[in-house]
């Protein structure tokens, strides 16, 4: 590839303002709805909506990639469509019934973005897959940085800002992706495109489909806490600011560990796996007993570390183990359980639950799901250990 350092240097950019352009607006669409006058009840079945719709956006999108050989015009097409959803949402965000036909449309094409970048940059370094790592911690530090100022912004000049930040951020990630070039044709791929025994083969690897299993346990016990966030901040006495420092932590403390994932690559995977299978748990945990805004960020920063363990593990597995063919799909499988199906599950009860009796039973709820996560990721490590004693 010629120039390949000005084209890493160019997926780092995309990575930042990928995750910016998130941030812009689609991370304070749930505050926002909030401040409209919208239930936890309905904001946890708008939630949900946007949840299965981004579950089914990860099979579309990445099997459109893998099919048509081509992840940038994807992502250009895609961000382009999340551009247009922000200003429909923002626009007609008085409309509950509107709002809750963009959103998760929305979540149809922002969520599956993230993978189709991941796998971009992955097909583009095959002979350097350790650049994905240090690629992923330029995002959480754009992500984290921005966040925390973004949240103030908001607070002090309220969110009539989203849909100019979206405009500039979005726009300059569109940009960038035209300079960009798309995946190499190198890979031994049939003429006929994804087909479904293709996708099917994919359940016949024990590895891959224990991940996927793990994947959506730590999703469940992760994702009643994630998606309701501002909610558990406000029970404490916090408020959208602190929703701010809060993205700022989860992503700040994934920095060292992504950019010095070549190191964290020398550990072994099994003893990877349960190290970012722990953080869910932990965060569910110090939520139950939090009583200040101060112990629900603490909760956070775990959660990030284990995932920042976790993502590259993941995407190495994959990498190491599915057909070149029909990657692209298989990171959006994992990635589709982890944050759209956990999410569909438990959004369909913790606004009801949370508007019915607070927040307490959620909590322990999410530390019965992160037991059954830790102990699935102990069990295969004891299994991966009796199978290759000396790693």
């Amino acid at each position: 590839m010629k120039n390949e350092n000005t084209v890493l240097i160019r997926f780092n950019m995309l990575q930042v303002f990928y995750w910016c352009g998130l941030a812009s607006m689609g991370s304070f669409v749930s505050a926002f709805m909030l401040s409209k006058g919208m239930s936890n009840t309905r904001l946890s079945i708008m939630l949900s909506l946007y949840m299965l719709c981004a579950f089914i956006g990860q099979f579309f999108w990445g099997g459109l990639c893998d099919k048509l050989r081509t992840n940038k015009k994807i992502f250009i097409l895609c961000e382009f469509w999340v551009l247009a959803l922000y200003y429909l949402i923002y626009i007609f965000s008085d409309n509950f019934i509107l709002v809750n036909i963009f959103y998760p449309i929305l979540g149809f094409v922002v969520v599956p973005v993230a993978v189709i970048l991941d796998s971009w940059i992955l097909k583009c370094f095959t002979h350097r897959p350790q650049v994905f790592g240090p690629a992923r911690g330029w995002a959480s530090a754009g992500f984290a940085f921005f966040m925390l100022i973004y949240a103030q912004m908001i607070q002090r000049l309220g969110y009539g800002i989203m849909p100019w930040f979206a405009t500039v951020i979005v726009g300059a990630a569109i940009l960038i992706a035209f300079l960009q070039p798309d995946v190499p044709v190198t890979e031994n791929i049939g003429k006929g495109g994804i087909k479904l025994q293709d996708i099917g083969n994919l359940a016949k690897s024990p590895t891959f489909v224990f991940i996927v299993i793990l994947m959506l346990f730590i999703g469940l016990a992760m994702s009643p806490v994630s998606n309701m966030k501002i909610v558990i901040l406000e029970s404490v006495g916090g408020s959208v600011s602190h929703q701010g420092i809060d993205s700022f932590f989860l992503c700040f403390f994934q920095l060292p560990f992504l950019f010095l994932s070549g190191l964290v690559r020398r550990i072994p995977q099994r003893i990877r796996i349960i190290l970012g299978s722990s953080g869910a748990l932990i965060m569910a945990i110090l939520d139950l007993l939090a009583t200040s805004p101060v112990m629900v960020i603490t909760g956070t920063v775990f959660l990030g570390v284990s995932y920042s363990i976790l993502l590259p593990t993941v995407r190495e597995i994959v990498e190491q183990k599915v057909d070149p063919s029909i990657k692209t799909t298989a990171h959006g499988i994992c990635d589709a359980v982890y944050g759209s199906l956990s999410g569909i599950i438990s959004l369909l009860y913790v606004g009801s639950l949370i508007d019915t009796v607070g927040t307490t039973p959620v909590f322990i709820i999410c530390i019965c799901i992160g037991l059954v996560a830790l102990g699935l990721a102990v069990t295969y490590s004891i299994r991966m250990r009796g199978q290759n004693p000396n790693g």
